[in-house]
């Protein structure tokens, strides 16, 4: 009777084990971002010609006033789409259990302007609201500069 108990005791101890091993064992492939458009905006919208680049007056009057205006850097920041990350959670990797969703950085244009406020560059970057927008736009910025002076 005693190696009965003792027996039962060892199976169950050892299917614990391989259930907390397997339970924790879940897969969080990402899927890919949903993005919200932003009053109708579309990246298409920031695409602007190098042979005549528009003044601010006229993106201002297509696109209306900018979300973020950069007066040091002559940077217009434009928010475009708004993002949401997302995971799916798939327990053994094959079951799927949730999709959780968190905000991520916004999709946004940057314009930057000449000293006669004419479209110098432009760019689609990515970037938070409020005070982290002035950061995105040097970011943004440095990351022209590295890439202009690779080439």
């Amino acid at each position: 009777m005693r190696s009965k108990t003792k027996t039962a005791l060892l199976v169950s101890a050892v299917l614990w084990v391989v259930a907390m091993m397997v339970w924790p064992g879940c897969v969080m492939p990402p899927l890919p971002s949903k993005r919200k458009p932003i009053l109708s905006r579309k990246t298409e919208d920031f695409a602007f010609p190098k042979s005549w680049p528009p003044s601010r007056s006229e993106i201002v009057h297509r696109l209306g006033e900018p979300d973020a205006w950069l007066p040091d850097y002559r940077i217009a920041c434009y928010r475009v789409n708004e993002v949401t990350k997302r995971n799916l959670w798939l327990c053994l990797g094959v079951i799927p259990i949730n999709v959780s969703k968190r905000p991520g950085p916004d999709e946004i244009a940057f314009i930057e302007f000449d000293e006669r406020d004419y479209v110098r560059r432009s760019g689609i970057g990515t970037g938070y609201r409020g005070d982290a927008l002035s950061r995105s736009a040097q970011n943004w910025l440095k990351a022209q500069e590295a890439e202009k002076r690779k080439h």
